[in-house]
């Protein structure tokens, strides 16, 4: 499902997805780019867990077919929620090329859901626009549509009657104007729980669409998505690793990077540990901690609450091993600096100085280069991922050590240090794709 992008708009697929939820369809839920606001809604409107899909972050073909073997599911609607594009003018398209090649790669369709706001001539012209400009798109299939912000009934009509005419595309109904949604900034996304009052205030989105008999084509919907082609690709082969334990830190605002490294881990044959901020201890087989990325300091208040956890997590970090990465590395740091300007004591585990600015969302693809040979990358192995926005860190003392650069995949430029370590353990700035470089993190967890 692909929807035209609107500014501070909770996206109308979001609202797809939930409702496909609400009415009991299994599900499998994937985003397509960076947008930890649309990934974060999903966690929240569908209780599921959402991987990131990105031929930018997975860098080769095979490895983004690899993760998607990984988290598909044959007895579940798979939804990849991708941009479209953004409006130019009232009558056209600026088309996402990158949501056309992932269909592309991925053998599925594109179900574009357009923003009907305007007269039923003009939203008609929009999606005709858009078939010709999809047209020159290998691979970019679409049979059916949607419109979303139409203002009434009769609009819709209008509107049917006009894409009947001129494309071979179902319609397969639309979502009204007063179901649209302010979306909430990230830190109110990420405060939040799934019963919270802001997430149930969400779900009555749904719910609403859901209640208006006919709206949708729901039937039909599903009956497109059986229809497709079957996933042919073979799931990526890796040499298991025997009686590996990793345990996972959970918290909400722990959640913003997906779980494709926990995807990786189980492909690996490693056993998932979760450990929520509130237990008291750590499991004493456990090899390895993971924590996830997201706003840390959010976590840091019932961390700080938490002795025996965090004398656990310390035992860890300079015991057997830790990798942490995005905001989620930035609380083992000395101390944290808050988007609001002032600073707090992190845990005091890693020589990180680190800063949390206001965030949308959004990332910068990036390339990690190793400079020298280390616990974790080897010299001159790379490794992608995104550094989200509003995030910086840095070695807080001269003993501190880093042992990557970060390169931006686009222009190729060096833009920081990152790779903080102590002994066997990892944390950095970066939310890194394992899916880019799974041998990396295989030989990591087989020498703890």
């Amino acid at each position: 499902m692909a929807h035209e992008e609107r500014e501070g708009i909770v996206p109308p697929t979001v609202i797809l997805a939930s409702a496909l939820r609400q009415r009991g369809y299994p599900l499998r839920l994937f985003v397509a780019g960076v947008d930890e606001r649309r990934l974060r809604l999903l966690q929240l409107l569908c209780g599921l867990d959402v991987t990131v899909l990105d031929i930018r972050l997975c860098a080769t073909p095979h490895s983004l077919r690899a993760l998607f073997s990984a988290a598909a599911s044959s007895d579940s609607l798979n939804l990849i929620l991708a941009p479209l594009g953004e409006g130019e003018g009232e009558d056209d398209i600026r088309l996402d090329r990158h949501t056309a090649r992932l269909a592309e790669l991925l053998e599925c369709d594109i179900l574009p859901v357009l923003y009907g706001g305007t007269s039923s001539a003009l939203a008609a012209r929009k999606a005709f626009n858009l078939k010709k400009k999809l047209e020159k798109c290998r691979g970019a299939n679409v049979r059916a549509l949607l419109f979303d912000s139409v203002l009434n009934p009769k609009e819709y009509q209008l509107l049917e009657i006009e894409v009947g005419r001129h494309l071979p595309w179902i319609c397969l109904g639309y979502i009204p104007r007063h179901i649209e949604r302010k979306v909430p900034s990230l830190l109110q996304l990420c405060a939040q729980k799934p019963n919270s009052s802001l997430a149930v205030a969400l779900c009555t989105a749904s719910a609403q669409l859901n209640a208006i008999e006919g709206q949708i084509e729901w039937q039909v919907f599903s009956s497109l998505a059986r229809s497709a082609h079957d996933w042919s690709a073979a799931c990526a082969q890796f040499e298991t690793l025997s009686q590996v334990r990793v345990a996972i830190l959970r918290h909400e605002a722990l959640s913003l990077g997906g779980n494709n490294l926990e995807l990786l881990l189980r492909s690996l044959g490693c056993e998932i540990v979760d450990v929520s901020v509130s237990d008291e201890i750590i499991p004493v087989d456990v090899h390895a901690l993971y924590v996830p990325h997201g706003l840390g300091y959010l976590s840091l208040v019932p961390l700080s609450a938490n002795v025996p956890l965090r004398r656990d997590m310390g035992n860890l970090v300079f015991g057997k091993g830790l990798f942490a990465e995005g905001g989620g590395s930035l609380i083992f740091g000395e101390s944290v600096g808050l988007p609001t300007g002032r600073e707090v004591k992190g845990l005091g585990l890693m020589p990180i100085k680190g800063s949390f600015a206001e965030s949308s969302g959004k990332g910068r693809y990036v390339e990690v280069r190793s400079e020298a040979d280390g616990s974790f990358l080897m010299k001159g192995e790379t490794i992608r991922g995104y550094w989200p926005e509003g995030i910086s860190a840095k070695t807080s003392s001269v003993a501190g050590r880093v042992g990557w650069g970060v390169w931006d995949v686009e222009d190729q430029t060096r833009l920081s240090d990152d790779g903080f370590i102590v002994g066997r353990s990892v944390a950095t700035q970066i939310r890194l794709e394992p899916w880019s470089a799974p041998n990396v993190f295989h030989r990591w967890l087989k020498s703890l």
